[in-house]
């Protein structure tokens, strides 16, 4: 082979090695390493104690039943009251069939006849007349009442006397109870007459007005059947009018 063809062909190599590489892509750079963060160092906590470090789990809490909210608790509750003394009523005693008839203001007239008795309770007609105008109802009354509490209104602090009053030809001792208020500017001073041998033990009744004269407001004009009381009228015996509510 020549020398001139050997250096065309070394040319050649060179040539084509040459345009080799500039094809061949450049290798990517490498990315630069980031740094990793590290979480802080955090300070040791003090040692707990030993008895905190052994103590068990605690139970689970148990939700405790709650009272209604309008429930009052056992403790909070008002204490019952005591049962009140009872004793009788001024209708205790009555009978069906009496009556007591009295005269009031006006000329009215009022008749009280019993037509029921239980063991509870008295049951009596009323009927009232003024001239031609009547008319009537049926009320009941206690046979017991709390000691102190009187159907007739006596209050405990009245005075009481006695005195004997005849009403259709028959006698009837009373006890006879006053006492005074004030009514507005006005003293009034109440006045009743009481027996055991009138049904309803009314007999009659007046009031006085400051300086008026005593107006008498409800008169017995009759009564029957003549009632014969179960002790001996006491109008001054205070045990009595105790047990009576008067």
């Amino acid at each position: 082979m020549s020398r001139s063809r050997v250096r065309w062909l070394l040319a050649a190599a060179v040539i084509l090695a040459s345009a080799g590489c500039s094809k061949r892509r450049p290798a990517p750079a490498k990315a630069a390493a980031r740094p990793v963060a590290r979480p802080a160092a955090r300070p040791e906590s003090p040692t707990a104690p030993q008895w905190l470090a052994e103590a068990p789990a605690p139970a689970p809490a148990v939700e405790e039943a709650q009272p209604p909210a309008n429930s009052v608790p056992m403790l909070l509750a008002a204490p019952a009251a005591p049962e009140p003394d009872l004793v009788d009523s001024a209708w205790a005693d009555a009978k069906v069939d009496q009556f007591a008839t009295y005269r009031g203001t006006g000329g009215t007239t009022i008749t009280y006849k019993v037509i029921a008795v239980s063991d509870a309770t008295i049951t009596v007609r009323v009927a009232w007349a003024a001239g031609e105008a009547k008319t009537s109802r049926e009320m009941s009354f206690p046979r017991k009442v709390p000691a102190g509490q009187s159907l007739l209104s006596v209050p405990r602090s009245a005075e009481w006397t006695e005195e004997t009053l005849t009403v259709a030809g028959k006698v009837v001792p009373c006890r006879v109870t006053t006492w005074r208020k004030m009514v507005g500017p006005r003293l009034v001073s109440t006045t009743m007459w009481l027996s055991d041998r009138v049904p309803g033990r009314l007999v009659r009744t007046a009031r006085q007005h400051g300086d008026a004269a005593l107006e008498v407001t409800m008169d017995l004009t009759d009564f029957g059947p003549w009632a014969v009381p179960a002790q001996p009228d006491a109008p001054t015996n205070p045990g009595r009018r105790a047990r009576e509510g008067l």
